[in-house]
């Protein structure tokens, strides 16, 4: 018996694949997004201060619930 068997219809299974668009540029996005974000800042600082009241035991909440679905997408949850 050989370790190196493979049945006659198997086909080859190719790691990884096509990236899209979107995942090509991630360093793109993220710096772009980090940009808008001070932007914003520095025009409406009231709506930076208003985000940093919203805490609970130092935990930004807004912060939290981006996490949450961030990562809830990630591990493929159905809602």
């Amino acid at each position: 018996m050989s370790l190196n068997h493979q049945s006659a219809n198997s086909t080859p299974v190719q790691a990884g694949g096509a990236l899209s668009f979107f995942e090509r540029c991630l360093t793109l996005w993220v710096f772009l997004c980090i940009g808008i974000g001070i932007g914003l800042g520095r025009l409406f600082p009231s709506i930076a201060i208003t985000l940093d009241t919203m805490s609970i035991y130092q935990v930004s909440i807004p912060i939290a619930l981006c996490l949450f679905f961030m990562i809830s997408r990630a591990v493929n949850y159905r809602f």
